[in-house]
């Protein structure tokens, strides 16, 4: 786990943020892409406790990005010259419940240097068995774009969509317009 934090920290982006704060996690698809391609991707995803406005302003200050505001005070991305995105969301409840409202297992486990790896939906082990299930049913139907997602992803990773998940994508295919 050691080499894990080593790694995380090696992208300045992640240095800053959590030498800007320690109330903040990194979650979803750079930690899911960095198990499995050992990529660094140029999205970032982080859920912060408290008010994210002043965390984005002394990120963007120091990064020179463009903030856009995409839900008022719940969520803000930082978009650099680079093409990389920064998305900073405000956290639903404590850790354990904002991972619980994300699309898939392998997109629910979170980071920080104070905690290490948080995985409440056992992500790293459908990752390691290449499987894409589905967190749970009402938050496919709450953005049914997630039911596309499922089919996206099995194709760029090469990953299976699990029975279950495959009966929610079926039920709610109506629900995609």
């Amino acid at each position: 786990m050691e080499e894990f934090a080593k790694n995380m920290l090696k992208n300045p982006i992640n240095k800053l943020v959590f030498s800007e704060s320690e109330d903040v996690f990194l979650v979803g698809g750079y930690i899911r892409d960095h198990i499995i391609k050992g990529a660094q991707s140029k999205d970032l995803d982080f859920v912060a406790i408290k008010n994210i406005r002043p965390l984005v302003n002394k990120v963007s200050e120091r990064l020179s990005g463009t903030v856009i505001e995409l839900r008022q005070e719940h969520m803000i991305r930082i978009c650099l010259k680079n093409g990389a995105t920064i998305d900073f969301s405000k956290m639903l409840g404590d850790i354990k419940e904002d991972l619980g409202k994300r699309d898939f297992t392998m997109n629910s486990i979170a980071w920080s240097p104070q905690t290490g790896l948080i995985d409440p939906y056992c992500g790293l082990s459908d990752i390691k068995h290449k499987t894409i299930r589905a967190v749970c049913e009402p938050n496919m139907r709450n953005d049914p774009l997630r039911l596309l997602r499922a089919y996206r992803f099995s194709g760029e990773l090469r990953f299976e969509i699990e029975e279950n998940t495959r009966k929610i994508i079926k039920k709610m295919v109506d629900f995609i317009k």
